[in-house]
């Protein structure tokens, strides 16, 4: 059994103003910290348009990473009661791209095992996969999680917890699927930081 989870979790808001968009973003990560676990570090905020779907307003995405004693399936369901709680109507158990007040991923989330090797998870059920399986195709999931695992935050977890292997190099396959769907070198002209 792990002893615990380093996950990383997707924020995503298409409906209000920005100021609005940015303050229910803070808001879900205010309460996923105080609430369900630490967040480590959060990234910056991105702007970008709808991928596809039926959405047509743009979107203000982020992703922070949290070290919790939680689950992954007790960690999904928090985050669909957050949704619930901050507005977020479901009308159907499958997304149409909509627009939409909130939406929570979990992106990827790593088991800590004892003594301190971190491993992996990957879950395909009816209600988590993981990763995310639009992860690597889609990058204002991508490259707000890189900015997560490349963070100092990070780093001094993995040296506090001597993690072993360390995140980033567990996503080495990943990066080959980026590649190939070729968004690697978008955010150039498809993204803007937002200070939060």
């Amino acid at each position: 059994m792990p002893d615990s989870y380093l996950a990383f979790i997707s924020f995503g808001s298409s409906l209000g103003s920005i100021p609005e968009q940015i303050m229910r973003l803070t808001t879900a990560r205010e309460h996923i910290n105080t609430q369900l676990a630490p967040v480590i570090y959060s990234s910056s905020l991105y702007t970008n348009p709808p991928a596809g779907g039926v959405a047509r307003n743009n979107f203000i995405n982020s992703a922070c990473a949290i070290h919790t004693q939680h689950s992954p399936v007790a960690t999904l369901r928090f985050m669909l009661d957050l949704e619930t709680t901050l507005g977020r109507h479901r009308t159907s158990g499958v997304s149409t791209g909509e627009d939409r007040c909130l939406d929570l991923d979990i992106l990827l989330i790593f088991a800590i095992h004892p003594p301190h090797h971190l491993k992996l998870i990957e879950i395909s059920s009816t209600t988590l996969h993981v990763p995310h399986p639009r992860l690597t195709q889609r990058s204002f999931m991508w490259w707000p999680l890189i900015e997560v695992i490349d963070s100092p935050p990070l780093d001094y977890l993995n040296s506090k917890l001597k993690l072993n292997p360390k995140p980033k190099s567990l996503l080495q396959p990943l990066w080959h699927q980026v590649h190939q769907h070729k968004i690697a070198h978008q955010s150039n002209w498809f993204y803007k930081k937002c200070p939060w």
